[in-house]
């Protein structure tokens, strides 16, 4: 069993993400049982013995990895040490206006999203991420724990384990 975490709230792409995130564990881990907060509604606080008899903390998607992700978009518990269980963030992106390579120079994260970050990393996870530019934004921020994996919403199921075919034999 594991605990999800989602932070959609009105976007049709995020609830599709996080939608596609569950399909991908389920396909991937045989995750079947799982506990579900809404990140911004849900502080873990109230539901640490539950949270932490599960495999791990996933947050799914969204534009998740913000300045101020934890504990602003992403609330997580009042002291991170009280969960017991790895934090991990999957297909997560980055939100910057106007989102060119100025705004991406200039974006920085607060001390205690560096905190979530550092603690992912010291517990040898790497930070999933669904583009470039949030690789960028973290890189650019001294985090090297980073993968770009892609949007959970990109991957069609149907054809995830078929072969790759060479692009030279179709006619």
């Amino acid at each position: 069993m594991y605990t999800l975490l989602y932070g959609a709230n009105k976007n049709m792409g995020d609830f599709l993400i996080y939608e596609r995130s569950k399909e991908l564990l389920r396909r991937h881990k045989g995750m079947e049982d799982y506990v579900e907060f809404h990140c911004v509604r849900d502080s873990l606080d109230p539901h640490l013995e539950q949270v932490n008899s599960t495999k791990a903390v996933i947050i799914c998607g969204g534009p998740g990895t913000l300045g101020n992700m934890y504990p602003g978009k992403y609330p997580l518990a009042s002291n991170l040490d009280d969960i017991k269980i790895p934090v991990i963030i999957m297909g997560s992106g980055w939100y910057g206006t106007p989102g060119d390579d100025t705004t991406l120079a200039q974006y920085r994260f607060s001390g205690t999203t560096k905190l979530l970050f550092k603690r992912i990393k010291n517990q040898g996870h790497m930070i999933g991420v669904r583009d470039h530019l949030t690789e960028r934004a973290l890189r650019n921020n001294g985090i090297t724990n980073v993968m770009m994996t892609g949007c959970p919403a990109w991957y069609d199921l149907d054809y995830l384990d078929a072969d790759f075919k060479n692009l030279d034999s179709i006619s």
